[in-house]
């Protein structure tokens, strides 16, 4: 969720680092698309999304994969669509997750200080958390979220799905 349109920025993400960003699905529906805008490209460059299910209602963190969209040229700029067939359940915390296999790709993204923090906040206040980060060998991705993660308050590549119902 963003507050504004100006939250749109491009920033350039290492690689080593699974990025899972939180998506509370109020509605439920079956998603048939999962997009990211490479701003800048690497002759080599790839990436990979996919997307998460919490541990539960009461544990948050990202557990059982739900989707593994694939391998994703970064190569050039541009926007990347995966076909996929996802039904997503209502009232559930799913996580959209990115894995740069590249170095120095930039990505669309959402600047933090436009991202509702629904990960809460540092205990001094000074960090609005809006994702989870956990070391990761690029590849394809777990069954399960790696452990370890660690709250982030940065900015992070914008995943969008749509809904075909």
């Amino acid at each position: 969720l963003m507050t504004s349109n100006s939250a749109l920025t491009n920033s350039t993400f290492g690689i080593g680092t699974l990025r899972a960003m939180p998506f509370l699905s109020t509605r439920g529906g079956v998603i048939d698309r999962i997009m990211a805008n490479v701003n800048t490209g690497t002759a080599t460059g790839e990436f990979r999304m996919g997307i998460y299910q919490s541990t539960s209602q009461t544990n948050l963190y990202p557990y059982n994969l739900i989707l593994d969209a694939g391998t994703f040229s970064a190569s050039t700029s541009g926007v990347r669509i995966g076909t996929i067939d996802v039904e997503l359940k209502p009232n559930i915390l799913y996580w959209f997750v990115h894995v740069n296999g590249g170095t120095n790709i930039s990505f669309r993204d959402v600047d933090v200080d436009d991202c509702f923090n629904i990960l809460g906040v540092g205990t001094d206040f000074s960090a609005a958390y809006n994702a989870i980060g956990v070391d990761f060998t690029y590849g394809t991705l777990s069954a399960t979220f790696p452990t370890g993660g660690t709250l982030t308050a940065l900015d992070r590549p914008m995943i969008a799905v749509r809904f075909s119902q």
